[in-house]
């Protein structure tokens, strides 16, 4: 296997580290607006959706 190294400076080293956290941090916030994770309650609407669905399965056996 070939290997690479690259040597950065100290300021490259925190930009790199920055940019990287960056990256990360808006893709799990994307994440997170995606699945609506951000979200601490559910709607009403979706609340009795559950409970029907849950009530439907419970009956139906």
């Amino acid at each position: 296997m070939n290997e690479v190294k690259i040597t950065l400076s100290d300021e490259q080293t925190k930009e790199l580290s920055a940019t990287i956290y960056t990256i990360f941090s808006n893709q799990i916030e994307q994440v997170r607006k995606d699945a609506s994770l951000n979200k601490r309650y559910l709607t009403k609407k979706k609340h009795v959706s559950i409970s029907i669905l849950q009530t439907t399965r419970w009956i139906n056996g």
